[in-house]
């Protein structure tokens, strides 16, 4: 678990460093991921913290930048235990980047995903559950609207929201385990999550040799 947990903390950083050049901002979150990496949960939170001082003073506090290090410092939290403090980050978080970019963006389902992880960490199988599901029905809307969209940007989303569907069945499968009186309904629905995962990594490879084959790539007839 703790390399999916710095998977997350890596793209966030790298969501930093896109948002705005900032020389000093970046160098802060770089070392925010080398400590993260020596497992110096409590350094990397100080110098989060910096970090996120900096982007408040340098664009605002309702800024994209601002939400982004609000998510890491709440997996900084998280990782040493500290929920509530990680809960009031991530919920700052997410309420910034659904009033920047829409309650439907890929972005904001990234936010409820955390939330999700993040609550059922604290044993709130139910909090968890209700953000895994909206998380999963704004990628599954997404993915119904690009069917037929072979662009980069169309794969590579296709390609990184699988996970999402996979959490979302396995949150439902032990929820249906806990809950034998819901059993038949939230199994039927961690089976429809586990076919989203299935059809979505298929949806990428096909979009993606689509793709291969439309700029001439011929490697695969060979």
């Amino acid at each position: 678990m703790k390399i999916a947990r710095l998977a997350f903390v890596l793209t966030v950083l790298t969501l930093c460093g896109n948002a705005h050049a900032d020389t000093e901002l970046d160098k802060l979150n770089q070392e925010v991921v080398t400590l993260y990496k020596q497992g110096n949960y409590a350094r990397a939170t100080k110098v989060a913290t910096q970090a996120l001082k900096k982007s408040k003073l340098s664009y605002g506090s309702n800024d994209l930048q601002v939400a982004a290090s609000m998510n890491t410092l709440a997996e900084l939290h998280r990782a040493q235990g500290q929920y509530a403090q990680a809960q009031a980050f991530i919920q700052r978080a997410l309420a910034i980047r659904e009033k920047v970019l829409g309650p439907e963006h890929p972005d904001v389902a990234t936010i409820l995903n955390n939330l999700a992880y993040l609550n059922w960490s604290r044993g709130r199988g139910a909090e968890a559950l209700d953000h895994i599901r909206r998380a999963s029905a704004i990628h599954r809307d997404r993915a119904a609207r690009s069917e037929a969209e072979v662009s980069p940007g169309a794969i590579g989303e296709q390609k990184t929201v699988r996970h999402v569907f996979l959490r979302h069945a396995s949150l439902v499968l032990i929820m249906a385990a806990w809950e034998p009186g819901r059993r038949p309904e939230l199994t039927a629905e961690g089976f429809e999550a586990a076919q989203l995962a299935r059809a979505t990594a298929a949806a990428a490879a096909v979009a993606n040799t689509g793709a291969r084959f439309a700029a001439g790539d011929d490697a695969l007839a060979r």
